[in-house]
């Protein structure tokens, strides 16, 4: 693994809230870039905004440490609520239908405590699918419908409008 994504992971992990923040808005944009495939002129010129240490522009991220990546942000999910928020911005851009069984058990931690991040799962299961067959799944039907019932405000209204459709 690159000496930069082993430091942005030991930065996520970080006491000082501005240090993790940074770390994590970083980790988002080079999955984001990854995952979206986001290589264009264009994109750089965003992305020359949007990271915080410029190394990252000329980065590209291997498959195995994506897969670290996420694995590591779903240990920060569930051991580091603090940054819960951050982190699950960054499991949304993964589109990744591994990850869901994880993500459920995320939302059951959040559900009552966070709405936001709460919310950012929600579209961390909904992304990775082109269709609403996620609602395939039992426990994920049986989440949205607890939410739908006595979810927070905005996670609620997101899962109404999922079901609308």
């Amino acid at each position: 693994m690159n000496h930069v994504i082993s430091l942005l992971l030991e930065e996520a992990q970080c006491g000082n809230e501005d240090v993790f923040d940074k770390a994590l808005s970083d980790l988002r944009f080079l999955i984001e870039r990854e995952t979206m495939n986001r290589h264009g002129a264009e994109d750089r010129k965003e992305y020359e905004q949007l990271f915080f240490k410029k190394e990252l522009i000329e980065y590209s991220i291997s498959q195995r440490e994506i897969d670290l990546i996420k694995y590591f942000l779903i240990y920060l999910l569930l051991n580091f609520p603090d940054r819960s928020l951050l982190t699950a911005k960054c499991l949304k851009v993964f589109f990744d239908q591994s990850i869901e069984e994880a993500i459920c058990s995320a939302i059951e931690i959040y559900m009552d405590k966070d709405d936001s991040t709460t919310c950012e799962l929600i579209y961390a299961i909904v992304n990775a699918y082109q269709d609403q067959s996620y609602l395939s799944n039992d426990r994920v039907r049986t989440l949205f419908n607890k939410i739908r019932e006595f979810g927070k405000k905005h996670s609620k209204e997101i899962i109404e409008a999922e079901f609308a459709l």
